[in-house]
């Protein structure tokens, strides 16, 4: 029976006793399977406290290997040490999750409001301006300014900016020390070799997460965080061995819990089963793939879409030429202007590092090498998240008439 906004808003089982664990800010007292890289970190910012550089690191590793949770609880360790020694006011600790500033000039605009204690109105400067602002900050500071770019992979055309701030020489005002913190882990390849110097060699790797550590954590949160008895025992397992199917990646597993007990509580059930797990394994695809979408542009829909419609004809991969192919129907469809081959190829690169597709390149001896695509979600989400934009009612409308007029065109049976 579907429930009634009455039913919903009623007091009904509980079976959380604190949600507050569950949610991504939320950093533990104990980090299970980071302590080597905790320590590293320590190690790497405790020149700071003695009024020396640290100088720069790269923090690199899959979605939801701790990255940003070992950096949270290592400064929150550094800036009570930092107390203790009475030096806090020479350490100037700025953090910027970089989805939240996704251009240089937003940015920039982010961390002189951290450093200058203040809000600075900058609206509409060039980015000459907000350079020249920030250094102006650094040269009335003393001490050391850390600064923590998270996901720095997320912002846009970053050379000039990471180059800037990698160059500030030592001397005026405070000392500068970037720490980018990546899911790309070849991010650093993509800079301009100019800035890839200055940055330096300095890397710290978080390797996926072990099953055995997923259960760790999970079962951390659920002391804390939900009702004794509630959970089913295989629940905590499940979740952890999905997880580390995702290349270990706690983030998720986390989320899969938390959905999985918020559907039980749904339900007015006093236990959580596998089924839920499942459920909300379903939840969270869904959930990731439309958000992933949402943030495409038009032409890389296009080629996702491209690569959905092969496995949805019982393909289960399809070849670069295949894809760009499927892309260009599509593209003629709407009108549109296709972009070139190597665009395409490119932007399957970024779809995998995403997590949406997953390649594979193969030899094919005398013929070359061929690259294999896949989906890595389902596809019935993914086609979905597609065509519901308004962009795309007219392949809505008469999509089963294009997919088939694909299916003809390459020979699909």
């Amino acid at each position: 029976m579907e429930l009634t906004p009455e039913d919903i808003l009623k007091k009904r089982v509980r079976l959380f006793k604190n949600r507050d664990v569950f949610f991504h800010d939320y950093i533990p007292e104990k980090l299970h399977g980071r302590d080597q890289q905790i320590k590293e970190l320590a190690s790497h910012v405790r020149p700071a406290l003695d009024g020396d550089r640290p100088g720069n690191l790269i923090i690199y590793g899959v979605p939801g290997s701790g990255k940003t949770a070992v950096t949270l609880y290592t400064l929150n360790i550094l800036k009570k040490v930092a107390k203790d020694e009475n030096v806090l006011d020479l350490i100037h600790i700025v953090y910027i999750p970089c989805p939240e500033a996704r251009t240089p000039t937003y940015l920039l605009q982010r961390i002189i409001n951290e450093l200058s204690y203040e809000k600075i109105k900058l609206s509409g400067w060039g980015l000459a301006v907000y350079i020249e602002t920030l250094k102006k900050i650094i040269r009335s500071l003393s001490g050391n300014v850390l600064l923590f770019l998270d996901e720095i992979d997320k912002v846009r055309n970053l050379d000039d900016v990471l180059y800037t701030i990698t160059r500030f020489k030592t001397g005026e005002g405070a000392k500068v020390s970037l720490v980018g913190i990546s899911n790309n882990l070849k991010f650093s390849e993509g800079l301009d070799p100019r800035v890839r110097s200055s940055l330096g060699s300095k890397k710290l790797f978080f390797p996926p997460y072990s099953a055995n550590d997923l259960i760790c954590i999970l079962e951390d949160r659920v002391n804390q965080g939900i009702v004794e008895g509630v959970l089913n025992e295989e629940v905590v397992p499940y979740c952890a061995a999905i997880a580390a199917q995702k290349e270990g990646d706690a983030r998720f597993a986390i989320d899969l819990l938390r959905e999985a007990v918020f559907i039980a509580e749904g339900e007015n059930s006093q236990k959580v089963e596998k089924h839920h797990v499942d459920q909300a394994a379903e939840k969270l695809e869904s959930d990731f793939i439309k958000k992933a979408v949402s943030e495409l542009t038009i032409h890389q829909q296009l080629v996702l879409l491209a690569i959905a419609v092969f496995q949805e004809l019982g393909k289960s991969s399809a070849t670069t030429g295949d894809v760009y192919t499927s892309y260009q129907i599509f593209c003629s469809y709407i009108g549109l202007k296709p972009s070139t081959r190597q665009w395409v190829s490119e932007t399957i690169g970024t779809l995998e590092l995403l997590g949406i597709v997953n390649s594979i390149t193969r030899s094919r001896g005398r013929y070359g090498r061929t690259r294999y695509i896949s989906l890595g979600a389902p596809p019935k989400y993914v086609i979905e998240s597609i065509l519901k934009t308004e962009r795309f009612s007219r392949l809505r409308q008469n999509y089963i008439h294009y997919i088939n007029d694909i299916r003809r065109k390459l020979h699909i049976g």
